[in-house]
């Protein structure tokens, strides 16, 4: 009994003075931002990827959502550590930000336009949108690095891509897929008044912040499991059903 009580004794000194096992590194706390806005789909897709990340990595980690302009100030400052989601070109954007190789997902976006604008309905193509007035959700550079259209319309939020449309102040609205049917409902509009047109797909990435980059072995390793055993794949997988072209 008198031996017990001594074990018990010394492992409590041990734990004192070596909190974590032999070899552990060190518990991080990771601030994980996103433009998504909160209320999105997207978002919770992104979260639910955040905590299955940390949670293999044995990292605390949260998730806010920021404007496009206000994430690269913060990520530049070293007040976010890793941004979720982006093009490669924002490499362009901070380029000190350090790019995870492994990709994170697919965005798909699609054209939208009023069934009844002949013009808008003939679209296909960067080069058929260059003499339409088209919108876009602000922040999505590379839209923007098309300089063949004539007229690019930034706005702030995916109701205004409708808005914009019905008040005849833009004829295309570049959209992501997965929002499409929910802004529909939400405007109460109906699908078969719209053209809708599967358009492109962009690769996004997680980007970390110069202060972090030298954890980029340890997330590209977990991100590469994770691309392995479909984990990220299902993470990403879009629930809603398959868009039908409008022809």
């Amino acid at each position: 009994m008198h031996l017990i009580r001594c074990f018990v004794a010394v492992c409590l000194m041990l734990h004192a003075v070596v909190p974590t096992p032999c070899g552990a590194s060190e518990v991080q706390t990771m601030r994980f931002s996103t433009q998504v806005k909160a209320e999105n789909h997207a978002f919770k897709q992104r979260q639910l990827f955040v905590s299955t990340l940390c949670n293999k990595l044995g990292w605390h980690c949260a998730l806010e959502s920021y404007p496009p302009q206000r994430v690269e100030a913060l990520l530049r400052q070293g007040m976010i550590d890793v941004e979720v989601g982006r093009a490669e070109l924002f490499a362009n954007i901070v380029p000190e930000a350090v790019k995870v190789p492994t990709q994170l997902t697919l965005a798909h976006f699609a054209i939208l336009a009023l069934a009844n604008n002949a013009n808008a309905n003939q679209a296909r193509t960067w080069q058929d949108l260059r003499p339409l007035r088209v919108s876009y959700i602000r922040g999505y550079k590379f839209i923007e690095k098309h300089s063949e259209i004539a007229q690019l319309h930034p706005i702030d939020h995916y109701h205004s891509c409708i808005g914009m449309l019905l008040a005849k102040r833009s004829d295309v609205c570049l959209i992501s897929v997965e929002r499409i049917q929910e802004l529909l409902q939400e405007e109460r509009q109906q699908t078969k008044d719209f053209y809708i047109q599967p358009f492109t797909s962009e690769p996004l990435f997680l980007y970390l912040s110069k202060q972090k980059a030298h954890l980029l072995p340890e997330i590209e390793h977990v991100m590469r499991q994770m691309h392995t055993d479909g984990s990220l794949q299902k993470i990403f997988a879009d629930p809603a059903a398959p868009l039908t072209p409008k022809r």
